[in-house]
């Protein structure tokens, strides 16, 4: 009788051992599900994402105040030939940014709530003044070939940049972005989608003064 006790209670002991490792295995598998779910759903900060192809929020809550902003020319990127006509593609894709984030560009009914958070220009004349300075890159200038027109149709063009908004004193990153934007060749060229990839940058940058860190 002893010894069918003994047994009995190395029985019971390996059984409450095995539901203990099946209970771990259980957990750490779900955790992993959870974290594994979690990085994949956006947060709140991350939906504003949308508003252009790739952008981070760094430092939001800087771009309260709002202060001064220089805008450096973009620069020719990677595979991108420096030339005049891209020298005119940078000024659009600074005055598309003004346009949006200047008290000038605001929609009037939208000028009341933003109006104390709104940035002045700055230019290299008065380049002490800034508070922010903007820098980036194109990186992509994109039209159909001839043939490409011709044999397959192709009619659309495309603009690329990427780029960062950095805090003029202390040189801190604030925002980080990458936008695209295609037209078609026949209604637009690269200058008016370099504008208009500003106006989405601007448009990104403004929702910095509503994201809750």
């Amino acid at each position: 009788m002893l010894k069918f006790s003994r047994m009995a209670r190395k029985n019971i002991f390996l059984i409450v051992g095995l539901l203990f490792l099946c209970g771990c295995a259980w957990f750490s598998s779900s955790k992993k599900e959870r974290t594994a779910r979690d990085l994949s759903e956006p947060s709140a900060k991350d939906s504003q994402v949308s508003i252009i192809k790739k952008g981070v929020l760094l430092k939001p809550k800087r771009l309260r105040n709002g202060g001064g902003l220089y805008i450096a020319p973009f620069r020719a990127g990677e595979g991108v030939e420096a030339s005049e006509t891209l020298d005119r593609i940078a000024y659009m894709i600074a005055r598309g940014i003004y346009d949006m984030i200047t008290p000038e560009g605001v929609d009037p009914a939208e000028q009341e709530t933003v109006r104390q958070n709104l940035f002045r220009v700055v230019t290299t004349g008065n380049l002490k003044e800034a508070d922010f300075i903007i820098d980036g890159h194109v990186t992509k200038v994109q039209s159909p070939s001839t043939m490409g027109r011709w044999i397959f149709r192709k009619k659309k063009i495309l603009l690329g940049v990427k780029g960062k908004m950095i805090d003029a004193k202390s040189g801190e990153w604030i925002v980080i972005f990458e936008e695209e934007q295609e037209g078609l060749r026949s209604q637009e060229d690269h200058k008016q989608l370099g504008h208009r990839i500003g106006q989405q940058i601007g448009r990104f940058i403004l929702t910095g003064i509503n994201t809750i860190e």
